[in-house]
């Protein structure tokens, strides 16, 4: 079961965009890693635990948040219709 801080992570908590760096793609926070990596690695067929091992300064924590977040996100785009 993810941990209370899994619960408490926003978008500021997570990303930002470094707009010298990888063409101003947002990033997790802290990290050269762009969050667009971990959707794109999940597409192929990776498993979230083999995307937080490749990526260690991600972690499996800040990319279970990332989930929660789009999932919360298209949710609220759909009610909001």
């Amino acid at each position: 079961m993810p941990g209370k801080e899994l619960y408490a992570m926003e978008e500021n908590d997570l990303f930002e965009r470094k707009i010298d760096d990888l063409g101003g793609l947002p990033v997790f926070k802290g990290t050269e890693v762009p969050v667009s990596a971990l959707f794109e690695n999940l597409i192929a067929g990776r498993t979230i635990l083999d995307i937080a091992e490749e990526f260690p300064s991600v972690g499996l924590e800040r990319a279970r948040a990332t989930l929660r977040l789009a999932s919360l996100r298209i949710a609220e785009r759909f009610h909001a219709r």
